[in-house]
């Protein structure tokens, strides 16, 4: 009966939050808007909407996501291709990221405590560049003064924790250490970088209702054999401020942004192995004028993905389509594993083939000359385990 109460619970607030409707929040332009550039691809494939995937990047998208990663998992790493940015408007600027996170869910390797639901933590630390390339400065005469590299850098230290008692819950903070490289005050005088300090707070509440009612909702097919449905409802909400920006009068000390997002993921799965899936994402970021960015995804076997996705940003009079695909090494495995392929594994066998996975993902934007990130490309190498 306590955990029936438990469950209701945790269900009643999941649906209050999946009601979330984005807040205003008033928002200017920074000289950091290099912490906007998501280099995951398969964010990147889907309008850029990443704020409910659960993966290896989620820390540069919403720190709450690596809480719930590490529900299931003990080590992710990802590592993005170097993009060119801009590559209509110039020819050295460069966007890179990586990340990397440990973690692990209390609950397994404190079986004998019975906790009353699953909890997890992760730590992680992430990295983010723009690479401007080399800028020369010149004098009155246009004569050239000396040469440096111009470059902006973010370090982002993550904390996050996950909750599950069939409802899941994500709870992150990210705190990022920004540095910026842009003027040399001089030729032939000493470089002096500007700093400043920026945090993400984020939120995800998953609904796996498949899971939830797996007895009530499973069925049996020729051939096939038991299959579930996944039915799974994601709500986020990530708030992000920088302070102490030189550019700013002290009368407005501090930016605030806050971006909202929700998912829905439909498709079938036999014991851990899904045969098909389909996800559906949709995300707000809160501007005077509300950019908005929405994709889908298709699942075939949990081993290749196809994805779609269009960005609107009406402050910046940027609108384009997506496009990417994705290829896991999960799928494969635990089709195996279902098939008893590999019999009855244990210990540090079982360990390895129930967790680990290898993706590469890819995205791109399309090919239109009125587009200054036209062709910009973007892949994503990464293992979890």
């Amino acid at each position: 009966m306590e955990n029936t109460k438990t469950s209701i619970t945790l269900l009643i607030i999941a649906f209050g939050l999946l009601s979330l409707q984005p807040s205003l929040a008033q928002v200017e332009d920074s000289d950091y808007l290099f912490l906007q550039i998501g280099n995951a691809a398969e964010a990147n494939g889907m309008g850029r909407a990443g704020l409910t995937l659960v993966n290896q990047s989620s820390a540069l998208y919403n720190p709450g996501a690596l809480g719930l990663f590490h529900l299931d998992r003990n080590f992710g790493l990802s590592a993005p291709k170097k993009t060119k940015w801009l590559s209509a408007l110039a020819e050295d600027l460069w966007v890179s990221s990586s990340s990397v996170s440990i973690g692990t869910n209390l609950s397994k390797i404190l079986p004998s405590h019975n906790l009353p639901f699953e909890v997890s933590f992760g730590l992680g630390l992430s990295k983010q560049k723009i690479d401007y390339g080399n800028i020369t400065r010149t004098d009155d005469n246009g004569s050239p003064l000396g040469t440096f590299s111009a470059s902006e850098n973010a370090d982002i230290y993550t904390f996050a924790i996950g909750l599950k008692k069939g409802v899941e819950i994500g709870i992150g903070y990210n705190l990022i250490k920004v540095k910026s490289h842009l003027s040399d005050f001089g030729a032939g005088t000493e470089v002096v970088d500007s700093k400043a300090d920026a945090s993400d707070f984020g939120l995800i509440v998953r609904l796996p209702l498949g899971e939830i009612f797996s007895e009530q909702l499973s069925f049996k097919l020729p051939l096939l054999g038991r299959l579930q449905p996944i039915m799974t409802l994601s709500s986020a909400e990530v708030t992000t401020k920088i302070d102490q920006l030189p550019t700013f009068s002290d009368s407005d000390p501090e930016l605030k942004k806050k971006t909202s997002g929700v998912s829905a993921k439909l498709g079938l799965k036999t014991g851990r192995a899904s045969l098909i899936s389909a996800n559906f994402v949709e995300e707000t970021e809160d501007h005077n004028v509300d950019i908005t960015k929405s994709g889908h995804e298709l699942g075939i076997a949990g081993t290749y993905f196809i994805r779609t996705g269009s960005y609107d940003d009406p402050v910046g009079r940027v609108t384009h389509d997506t496009e990417g695909w994705g290829f896991s090494l999960r799928g494969p495995i635990d089709l195996a594993l279902e098939a008893k392929l590999f019999g009855e594994p244990k210990g540090l066998l079982k360990f390895i083939l129930e967790r680990i996975d290898f993706r590469i993902d890819h995205a791109e934007y399309p090919d239109d000359p009125g587009l200054s990130l036209a062709n910009t490309e973007f892949t994503t190498w990464s293992i979890s385990l």
